[in-house]
């Protein structure tokens, strides 16, 4: 490249989102991070991006986002034993929502559970491994870990570890 200056790039997601004000930016950056969420958890983990004054506002920036054929935040219903309902993001595929969805009921499972019940491990049987969308991608990454154990011991064998 000739010349002394450097090639500069610049953030354009804003504008191809219409994400106008630092309300919506602040928004998707939490829901990107740390996925499903109340519009009390959105106000309180966006203060530093974003001070919103009230809840109502959360609400408002919400609902403008979630309106078109274009929407980037969805409400999820209402889980039970939970006061309010949770807003997810739809940046991805369709595949990207239902893992969200997924992972939203198992976590809405185990928020309800009463603190005295004991856990019981999560493992997954044969039987029923590949009946849910979250057992076949557990299937999948259990094999993709035998898969790198193999390789691994492999290479410890060339090397002679």
């Amino acid at each position: 490249m000739h010349g002394s200056r450097s090639e500069r790039y610049e953030h354009c997601l804003d504008r191809r989102w219409h994400l106008d004000t630092g309300g919506a930016a602040a928004v998707i950056a939490m829901l990107l991070l740390r996925g499903a969420q109340t519009v009390a958890e959105l106000r309180a983990r966006t203060a530093r991006l974003h001070p919103f004054a009230t809840v109502e506002q959360v609400e408002a920036t919400l609902q403008r986002l979630s309106e078109g054929p274009d929407a980037l935040v969805r409400e999820l219903p209402r889980q039970p034993g939970q006061r309010e309902t949770r807003w997810i993001h739809l940046a991805g595929d369709a595949a990207v929502e239902r893992d969200l969805m997924a992972g939203c009921h198992l976590l809405g499972a185990a928020e309800s559970r009463p603190v005295s019940e004991p856990r019981e491990p999560r493992t997954a049987t044969p039987a029923t491994a590949g009946s849910s969308p979250v057992g076949e991608r557990l299937e999948r990454l259990e094999a993709a870990v035998a898969e790198l154990a193999a390789a691994m011991a492999e290479l410890r064998a060339r090397l002679g570890d």
